[in-house]
């Protein structure tokens, strides 16, 4: 059997029971979203467009920016234009820069409608470029993609009967590019129901996990037990929880971790030595944590290169 036909089984049996979420619609789900939160960096009444992007028009959209495409119709988790909002609050690539985060309700219609095909309907928008460029725009692969890849290795995407009824139930399980053999796991809209003993059924997707967003569910220390093992974990989102200091040390094994987020959680400056031990740890979110300024400073002089996000929108 195919790694794609493997990967098709997977996110069949990921799929929540019950009928089939409602049709995303552009002009009344979508481009409001996009008017009030990205048209001021990245259309024309931008007197330069961010990265070279615009989105005020059909054709704009599908030109992509400087760095290639941001859509593939059928595919949010290998387009820009959804990868790019769904990132943690206070990473250094969210979008938008400046502003509130889109809610969780406004990245999921966002998502759904590029999977179900980003249908534009009969929506033209801004003209867009009148000239082709003599020479296509490299697409440049974005650094987390490239990483992913690579921890992909030679791993075959798991088997359908790995994810368990109730786990499929609560989670929302995909690859995290296309092909890719790596889960991105989140808890959208069950994040009440998320406790140790859910936590648990995790255990047999741990070597495939490489996104795992944990905010806002009841997680306690003692649930990050399971993640022993999780050797291609690149990013925990562990924001609005009950976390501290005991389970951010549960967490030392994971020595492909990139971006942590501690984001309104219990932990304390003990909590930072483990932090500094962490190899490939890039950012840290400890805004409204235990952390105090002094901690964070003696952070910052042992870790030098990692990103501090201990006040909103300052990295320290």
């Amino acid at each position: 059997m195919s790694n794609m036909m493997l990967v098709s089984l997977l996110l069949g049996a990921a799929q929540v029971t019950g009928p089939a979420p409602d049709r995303v619609e552009f002009e009344r789900d979508v481009l409001p979203v996009l008017r009030a939160s990205c048209f001021e960096c990245h259309s024309g009444q931008a007197a330069k467009p961010k990265a070279g992007l615009r989105i005020d028009g059909l054709q704009w959209i599908l030109a992509g920016g400087k760095n290639g495409s941001v859509l593939t119709p059928g595919n949010a988790s290998a387009s820009e234009l959804y990868l790019r909002v769904a990132l943690p609050p206070g990473d250094i690539d969210i979008m938008p820069t400046e502003g509130d985060p889109l809610t969780d309700d406004q990245i999921d219609a966002l998502k759904r409608w590029i999977d179900q095909g980003a249908n534009f309907g009969s929506w033209k928008g801004e003209l867009g470029p009148r000239k082709p460029e003599a020479e296509p725009k490299p697409v440049v692969e974005p650094e987390r993609i490239r990483i992913w890849r690579q921890l992909g290795g030679e791993l075959q995407p798991l088997a359908d009967k790995v994810v368990t009824k109730p786990l499929r139930k609560v989670a929302i399980i995909e690859p995290v590019f296309s092909e890719s053999p790596l889960l991105r796991v989140s808890f959208l809209s069950h994040e009440a129901e998320i406790d140790d003993r859910l936590l648990k059924l995790l255990a047999p997707l741990r070597t495939h996990l490489a996104h795992l967003n944990l905010a806002r569910t009841e997680i306690t220390d003692g649930g990050l037990d399971v993640l022993k093992g999780a050797t291609a974990l690149t990013h925990l989102d562990l924001r609005s929880t009950k976390i501290g200091t005991a389970g951010v040390k549960a967490l030392a094994g994971l020595t492909e971790l990139r971006s942590l987020n501690l984001y309104g959680t219990q932990v304390t400056d003990e909590a930072l030595a483990t932090l500094q031990e962490l190899p490939k740890l890039t950012d840290v979110y400890l805004w409204k944590s235990k952390v105090t300024r002094a901690g964070v400073a003696e952070l910052q002089r042992k870790k030098p290169e990692l990103r501090v996000r201990w006040e909103p929108g300052i990295p320290r």
